[in-house]
């Protein structure tokens, strides 16, 4: 009962969120400047055209009513119809969608692959030149603005030395970049997050205890402080999952990924309202639904937590 009770609790979280942040975007598109239907007609267009555009997508209802009508919508999974590409909204953002999971992937995979490594050794050679090296890359990876380090990956990598693509997927290769950009504000809080775990697991009785029945260094390291030190980076790990999908649409529009990100800010430029809001929406349903796992998680490995959500 505790446990249906820490889910049911987290459920009702995630659907207050995405209803939420689904609320506060129908309202800030509607304050942007600017008329849809004229945009959409052209500025040359007769006014009878920018009336029919207006009532077939619903702008001449009052705001309230544009509300409640798109909140219906959302309860049936009907996202509506792009003002842009006359297309379901939905349709477009399931072609979207695979592109954005793609590069977390890849994401994800460098920032564990190397975030892991570089926080591991530099706690093994705490106070050394490399430890200081690695917490500066940490200090500067965590400040460094994602679409300057894009611009200046394409300008490498693509401009002078002319070996990756500088946007697209159309190649393999494509990824790479982006990958990597995107890897970046996820891979510093890891190494951070496995340095400090790896100095305070290394001051345990049983790992000093290992030492002194004269098991080798990597034996130690491997077995006794890897597995105890990987519970809290597993944990920010979870944590910096929903993060991939935010930084995905400043990385999409850099690289021209044909992901969700870009797919926003594309919207947002030509006021496609119905593609905006439906994007957003998948995209807040996702981040939510990776915190709920992560609060599961956490309450199958430590009971106190669920019980205590429960309470």
């Amino acid at each position: 009962m505790a446990a249906i009770g820490f889910f049911g609790k987290r459920l009702i979280g995630v659907a207050v969120v995405v209803i939420s942040v689904s609320i506060f975007m129908f309202v800030l598109l509607r304050s942007i400047p600017g008329d849809p239907a004229r945009l959409l007609a052209g500025f040359d267009a007769p006014p009878e055209v920018v009336e029919q555009i207006k009532e077939r997508y619903g702008l001449n209802d009052p705001l309230p009513v544009q509300l409640i009508k798109y909140l219906e919508n959302l309860f049936t999974l009907n996202l509506g119809t792009s003002v842009r590409t006359d297309s379901p909204v939905i349709v477009e953002i399931l072609h979207r969608l695979p592109y954005t999971l793609y590069l977390s992937a890849a994401a994800l995979f460098i920032a564990v692959a190397i975030g892991v490594p570089l926080g591991a050794y530099a706690a093994l050679k705490k106070d050394s030149p490399i430890d200081y090296f690695v917490t500066a890359l940490i200090s500067v990876g965590t400040a460094m603005p994602t679409f300057w380090l894009g611009l200046m990956l394409i300008l490498l990598f693509s401009v002078q030395l002319k070996l990756l693509p500088a946007g697209g997927a159309g190649n393999p290769s494509s990824i790479i970049l982006p990958a990597i950009t995107l890897s970046l504000p996820v891979m510093a809080p890891i190494a951070k997050t496995t340095r400090f775990t790896f100095l305070e697991v290394l001051k345990e009785d049983f790992v000093k205890l290992a030492v002194a029945k004269g098991l080798r260094r990597k034996t130690v390291i491997f077995k006794h402080v890897m597995k105890n030190a990987m519970v809290p980076v597993v944990t920010v790990l979870g944590l910096q999952l929903g993060n991939l999908m935010k930084g995905a649409v400043i990385t999409e529009t850099v690289f021209a990924w044909p992901g969700i990100g870009r797919l926003v800010v594309d919207s947002i430029f030509a006021r496609d309202y119905p593609m905006v809001q439906g994007a957003i929406f998948v995209l807040a349903l996702i981040y939510a639904l990776i915190n709920l796992a992560v609060d599961s998680l956490y309450a199958a490995i430590d009971p106190r937590i669920r019980l205590g959500g429960a309470s």
